[in-house]
């Protein structure tokens, strides 16, 4: 595995013993990389500006590092790994197993590329723990081909809860030399890729049951769009900065993931309302002239949408 490695743009960043990271592959995912991360990274320098922010990608165009200029880029050569059964997801799912290229700093925060981040995540660096993230109750089983085969042969019980890896730290003094991507190439060998649904969650759920690792990462560092949209108790309050974040039941939320197939830059695309809460807090980051094209493109797409579903509702056999 080649690695090359770029510094940041400002370098008195890189003194901080934290740092937070994203991963994807470019060369498969411009969007995530150009509507996703780069709104997630314009989100974590006005929460936390205090923090360094690096990339793991597969690709180093001129316009890939214009897109993440001041970030700490590492550019790495996937030639070892293969795409699982998910292959809407593509192959940067994997790029989580690379943290250990991070390994001159202490901590390290992985975000997916369809969160936004609200609050100071220094109380977050702090918590003690190998490996936090947030657990919900889901049947492990349901992240593998044969469950019966792979959970029994680890020891795994069903009633076993799982962890999204949509935020996830790293204590990197226990990460650092290699562990994660040794152990993630391990059970690729041992069960085959196409053994996995969700690639990253199947392989690390694995991984922390091996090493015993149950912390818990709070539900504010990973509060999910749908129950913030779904709380009674939801209302919007604004930052000293001037940015819009949730609040549910009284508590900040520092973290919002919006986890599922829809991502805000489909809205307009989609035809879907740019007045829903999540496209609210999603549209303040992004550039003024973005903000107008957007409202400009849903109308049309809007309306196309509901023709269609008019259309095919009437063509279909009674």
């Amino acid at each position: 595995m080649i690695a090359q490695q770029y510094s940041a743009a400002n370098p008195s960043r890189s003194n901080s013993p934290y740092c937070i990271f994203l991963a994807a592959s470019i060369q498969h995912n411009w969007d995530y990389a150009a509507k996703g991360m780069r709104i997630t990274i314009e989100s974590c320098r006005i929460s936390n500006p205090h923090i360094p922010i690096a990339v793991i990608i597969d690709d180093d165009s001129l316009a890939v590092r214009e897109l993440f200029k001041g970030c700490e880029i590492i550019i790495i050569d996937p030639a070892e790994l293969k795409l699982g059964l998910r292959t809407d997801l593509g192959i940067g799912v994997y790029f989580i197993f690379y943290v250990h290229l991070l390994s001159h700093y202490q901590k390290v925060l992985y975000v997916d590329g369809d969160t936004l981040i609200f609050g100071d995540l220094t109380p977050l660096f702090e918590m003690d723990g190998h490996l936090l993230a947030r657990r919900f109750d889901r049947n492990l089983s349901v992240e593998y081909v044969n469950p019966e085969i792979i959970m029994q042969k680890e020891g795994v019980p069903i009633s076993t809860d799982c962890i999204n890896t949509g935020v996830v730290l790293f204590d990197m003094e226990y990460w650092s030399n290699g562990k994660l991507h040794q152990e993630f190439l391990s059970l690729t060998a041992e069960y085959g890729w196409n053994s996995f649904k969700n690639p990253d969650q199947g392989f690390l759920n694995i991984i922390c049951w091996r090493n015993a690792i149950k912390e818990k990462l709070p539900d504010i560092y990973n509060t999910f769009i749908s129950e913030i949209e779904k709380s009674s108790s939801h209302y919007t309050k604004v930052s000293e900065t001037g940015i819009l974040f949730p609040c549910v039941s009284n508590v900040d939320i520092k973290i919002m993931h919006f986890i599922g197939p829809i991502k805000p830059w489909h809205f307009a695309i989609q035809g879907y309302s740019l007045q829903r809460i999540s496209y609210r807090y999603y549209e303040q980051f992004l550039p003024w002239h973005t903000r107008i094209s957007q409202h400009l493109l849903v109308y049309p797409n809007f309306i196309w949408r509901k023709l269609s579903s008019l259309l095919n509702k009437n063509s279909s056999p009674v």
